[in-house]
């Protein structure tokens, strides 16, 4: 049945006729029949019950197929021409009262008044809705037949760069959209729903969905939760949603445009980030390596980050909080720059020289730029996973060029991060061989050693040293820190920031090789279960990250453990936990 769309139409009238179907119109060669039948139809209108001027009618199309129900059995009807009106034309028995439903089910059945169909969980659409299973049933009224749509309709469009869409899958949280039905026809029609899916499945007639184009599915009316609709270009996924609502028998519900497809890349820097901290290194320094400084440790810039963050959305917008005042920003304590969000403020991902760069249209991040003219720009994109994200920005400051670093978590989770100085767990720069416990922000930190003399330096570059190495008795054959204050928050990450001691040849200062310099391994357990990798441990410090597939609280520990016996010692520089309350 071929679906137009235009403001509210009338309804469409099927001609009665007397002509005879070319191929014969029995769905049941078995059924005894008592000839050709004609009837006068007619089909309701849909209604338009979203935005929009587009209202959506009916007209056929030629050989549309109607199930009509004799008392015999379910037989095949079909439509002769097209148009707003068309001959319907098929063979059944004799009966007093005669049942209709559209579009015509093999597999239907009808018991007294009720007819038995499905509304299936997987459909084919077309762009404009030419081919849609609207769902309509009635009973005879002489030689007429009115027919009420009864199915309720969901409605989405492609935006013109979404493309290469394979397969699009619509899904509830709560209620039912595909399934089995029974249509009571005993006075005006009345669908209930029998065995019920919460979701329809929807491949395009043409092979593939069309960029810009407009299709609708039929699903079981009734209140539903949360709507989301998935769709799939090759093996990425994309997501849009719609809050729940009552969908009604013969009304038309608009989703949400679907948009572009995203890579993987692009989804993973969905959600709400806020701005934790930054640093700055030289324009020819190392890539990610910064001596991050906290607003809380002294730093003046920016003058406020509590609640600043920025919202990726899936359409490509950026959303801003900047804190107590959401239109501007103080970027630095020298100057008030003040930055005026444009409202067209938009994220994408760029690729240049083998590396990715989160690109900015309009004033969408809130850098602190004393001469930013504008905060767009592309930023490099260091490292970003489900706990962390890491950017870069070339800055001309007053000492030279220099690489701004902006680092941010994921709204929803709490970061705690600890520096290693001078006092910590008793201990000073001229060392200990006992310590006692450390209590930072809440948190309370034991550590131990597995030595034939335990002793502990606090070394101002390189934090807690754990062993001495180039004292005989002291070096360290493991270490281990552990912390029972996450037993009841879930953690999703542990960074430990850490390095090994590497023995030297003393004629050259030369690392000596790897046969003959200690080696280390470094794991992280929470609860005894070992999440992440094992590390094995470099002479130069370096950031170890471990991720819980699933945040999961208990006692956590970081262990050190020679996996040779060369002489050996251990550097922690920082510990970071992301969690959950």
């Amino acid at each position: 049945m071929k679906r137009t769309l235009l403001w509210l139409a009338a309804a469409v009238a099927v001609v009665a006729a007397c002509q005879k179907p070319e191929n014969g119109g029995n769905g049941n060669d078995n059924t005894p029949t008592g000839g050709d039948k004609t009837f006068t139809a007619t089909l309701a209108p849909l209604t338009k019950v979203t935005l929009g001027e587009d209202g959506l009618a009916l007209s056929w199309t030629k050989a549309d197929k109607v199930s009509i129900f004799d008392g015999k059995g379910n037989q095949m009807f079909r439509a002769q021409g097209s148009g707003a009106s068309a001959e319907i034309l098929g063979s059944a028995a004799q009966a007093d009262t005669y049942y209709a439903l559209y579009p015509y089910d093999a597999s239907a059945s009808l018991n007294g008044t009720v007819i038995q169909t499905t509304i299936a969980k997987e459909q084919t659409s077309s762009a404009g809705g030419v081919d849609l299973q609207v769902v309509a049933a009635g009973k005879s009224d002489g030689d007429k037949i009115a027919l009420s749509p009864l199915a309720a309709i969901l409605k989405f469009t492609l935006d013109n760069d979404a493309v290469n869409v394979s397969s699009v899958k619509i899904k509830t949280s709560e209620g039912a959209l595909s399934g089995t039905v029974s249509i009571d026809c005993g006075g005006k029609p009345v669908l209930a729903a029998g065995s019920t899916a919460s979701e329809v499945k929807v491949s395009a007639s043409e092979g593939g969905f069309k960029s810009g184009g407009t299709y609708y599915v039929a699903v079981i009316p009734g209140t539903v939760g949360k709507i989301t609709v998935t769709y799939t270009v090759g093996s990425d996924e994309m997501e849009v949603s719609a809050k729940g609502t009552t969908l009604a028998a013969g009304s038309v519900y608009e989703l949400p445009n679907l948009t572009r497809a995203m890579t993987a890349e692009e989804k993973g820097l969905l959600g709400t980030w806020l701005l934790l901290k930054y640093g700055s290194r030289a324009a020819d320094g190392t890539v990610g390596s910064y001596p991050w400084v906290n607003v809380e440790r002294g730093f003046p810039n920016p003058a406020q980050t509590d609640g600043d963050n920025i919202t990726f959305k899936s359409n490509g917008t950026v959303e801003m909080n900047l804190g107590p005042n959401n239109d501007t920003y103080n970027n630095t304590t020298y100057e008030t720059q003040t930055v005026q969000m444009t409202g067209n403020e938009r994220w994408t991902i760029v690729k240049k020289d083998g590396s990715s760069y989160l690109k900015f249209d309009g004033n969408a991040f809130p850098l602190m730029l004393a001469d930013a003219t504008g905060i767009g720009g592309e930023y490099l994109i260091v490292n970003v996973n489900e706990n962390e994200m890491l950017l870069e920005y070339p800055y001309q400051g007053e000492e030279g060029p220099s690489v701004l670093g902006i680092y941010l978590t994921p709204k929803g989770k709490e970061t705690y991060v600890h520096s290693f100085k001078d006092g910590d767990f008793g201990v000073t720069a001229d060392g200990a061989e006992e310590v006692q416990p450390l209590v930072d922000q809440g948190i309370t930190w034991e550590v131990s050693i597995d030595a034939d003399v335990p002793f502990y330096l606090m070394n101002k570059n390189a934090g807690l040293t754990l062993g001495r190495a180039w004292v005989a008795g002291q070096n360290a054959r493991s270490a281990r820190m552990w912390s029972e204050s996450f037993a009841n928050k879930k953690i999703a990450s542990v960074t430990v920031n850490t390095a090994r001691f590497a023995p030297r040849d003393e004629s050259t200062d030369a690392v000596l090789t790897d046969q003959d310099k200690a080696r280390a391994d470094l794991s992280v357990f929470v609860g005894g279960v070992k999440i992440g990798a094992t590390y094995s441990i470099e002479p130069e410090m370096t950031p170890f990250t471990f991720t819980a597939p699933d945040p999961v609280g208990g006692l956590l520990e970081i262990k050190w453990e020679a996996t040779n016996n060369e002489a050996n010692c251990f550097w922690v520089k920082s510990v970071q936990v992301i969690y959950e309350e």
